[in-house]
């Protein structure tokens, strides 16, 4: 069509008008092409004010959108929507400015200019492709992060302005079996992270993590931080169609990019929804791992549950401990007595029971049906055996007090102290607290007549 339009002899017009910046700048590379000059030849100008058009020379003559116009029409429309007002226009007229400058010959073109926007768009350029290799680098750090905590303390490393990261802290909740978009925002707010960030190198006093707030102030000490930056650019994190939280950065910082920092909002949100997703598959597979390695019945330690156990307390070091031999006496009896369900209570009431008395730094375990093995450790060569068959006992005559089942409860224990070298050394250990636990087995049978 341009072609046509120069070859068919029809006199060239002074001036050409352009529906938008882009088509202008298309003009000028065609008919430069033609040996046409602008603004000599012909004067053009365009319409929009786009980022690109800073880099023409000449420069275009064209019209602007009124920035503070726009800004101060959406900040009124958002304070009436704050106020449960409905704005009275749905649709608000933003004028245009027009912007004159050399493409119409109104001002002279300089030939200078033409360098100097080569070097600035030259180190733009250098200096996206420098963005880009960073925000590369930060999502290569996904594989290695096992917490929030971690990503809060890398953010600060990618953010060329001081910046807030704000999060939902139900977003940080990886208990429930899903992640519900909330109908209604939680009061709270969690400032993950905010770095005060301003090109140099920062030191940690300059990092803040892990702070509770009030939603309603947007940020920790709003009124400091309203203080010390003039304005901030506040944009919201998605998360599966709906916000998880949003980030927060210092506009007037010279190291404030807008392209740069939707980048870097962008990259945080994709690797907070694959921490996430890796946090809850690794809570998934420790919670199916936990439950093949425990008896259904009592939820103590199985077998295998046992020796795993034993692995990982080894592996950190520890080797000393007390092994302890437990066996529920007659639950044959018990079960012709009063029935297998019946039977099945008293194993739970002797697992509760041998469990409950050993705490938390023991390791209990079922082994067969009314057998147990429980292993306390040995603190400073102390023998916990003597305390530990105490507290059993004392268990075993308050269940038997409350008398809540037709049965009398009965354990007998036998010990053995144990250093843990491998798998067969504990066996032995096994051994010789079950030839103790008979022993006492056979003293309660006697004392029964």
């Amino acid at each position: 069509m341009p072609d046509r339009f120069y070859n068919s002899g029809i006199e060239p017009p002074d001036c050409i008008i352009c529906v938008n910046d882009t088509e202008a700048m298309t003009t000028f590379q065609y008919l430069k092409n033609k040996g046409i000059n602008v603004p000599n030849d012909v004067i053009i100008s365009g319409f929009d004010g786009i980022e690109e058009e800073k880099y023409m020379v000449p420069r275009l003559t064209t019209a602007a959108c009124d920035n503070k116009e726009m800004s101060r029409t959406s900040f009124e429309m958002l304070e009436q929507l704050m106020r449960g007002e409905k704005p009275a226009d749905r649709v608000s007229t933003i004028h245009y400015t027009l912007r004159i400058s050399q493409s119409c010959g109104c001002k002279p073109v300089v030939e200078g200019d033409k360098t100097d926007k080569l070097m600035e768009l030259n180190l733009s350029k250098k200096n996206g492709e420098r963005h880009e290799r960073r925000m590369f680098e930060f999502c290569g750090h996904t594989d290695k992060l096992g917490s929030y905590r971690q990503f809060a303390q890398l953010i600060p490393e990618y953010c060329e302005c001081p910046s807030w990261c704000c999060i939902d802290p139900l977003f940080l909740d990886d208990e429930a079996a899903e992640v519900e978009i909330p109908a209604e925002k939680s009061a709270r707010m969690k400032l993950l992270m905010h770095c005060a960030n301003t090109g140099d190198v920062q030191s940690e006093d300059t990092y803040v993590f892990d702070v509770d707030f009030d939603r309603e102030t947007i940020l920790p000490d709003i009124d400091g931080v309203l203080d010390k930056y003039d304005s901030l650019l506040i944009c919201p994190l998605s998360y599966q169609g709906g916000s998880m939280g949003y980030f927060a950065a210092d506009m007037c910082n010279a190291g404030f990019n807008f392209l740069f920092t939707q980048r870097t909002i962008s990259n945080t949100v994709q690797i907070f929804e694959t921490l996430k997703t890796k946090i809850r598959l690794q809570k998934a597979y420790a919670k199916v791992a936990d439950m093949h390695a425990r008896d259904p019945m009592t939820g103590i330690y199985n077998r295998r549950g046992f020796y795993m156990r034993m692995a990982e307390l080894t592996e950190k070091g520890r080797t000393d401990f007390v092994l302890f031999s437990a066996d529920l006496d007659r639950l044959k009896y018990i079960n012709d007595t009063f029935g297998h369900y019946t039977g099945d209570k008293a194993i739970i009431a002797a697992a509760e029971a041998i469990s409950c008395a050993a705490g938390k730094k023991s390791v209990c375990a079922r082994f067969g049906g009314d057998e147990f093995i429980v292993v306390i450790p040995a603190e400073d060569g102390a023998d916990p055996a003597a305390d530990y068959i105490r507290r059993v006992s004392e268990a075993v005559e308050e269940f038997n007090r409350r008398g809540k089942e037709p049965f009398e409860l009965s354990i007998s224990i036998g010990e053995a102290s144990l250093k843990v070298t491998d798998r067969e050394n504990i066996d032995l250990a096994m051994k010789t607290a079950d030839e103790k636990m008979y022993e006492c087995k056979r003293r309660h049978h006697a004392q029964r007549g």
